[in-house]
């Protein structure tokens, strides 16, 4: 389980990791790559609280 939320901040920092190279202007932003961060946190998320049960 500890597993997991250590997961989830790992996704928040690489989801902040691009925010900064997008405002930097080192890459452009990617709907396709902060759609699947979404989609990764969710599932993420989803297992936790199966687990929880």
């Amino acid at each position: 389980m500890r597993f997991l939320y250590i997961s989830l901040g790992s996704l928040a920092e690489t989801e902040t990791q691009l925010e900064i190279a997008q405002m930097l202007e080192f890459i452009k932003e990617n709907k396709k790559i902060e759609e699947k961060i979404i989609y990764i946190r969710r599932m993420i998320l989803k297992l936790i609280q199966s687990l929880k049960k």
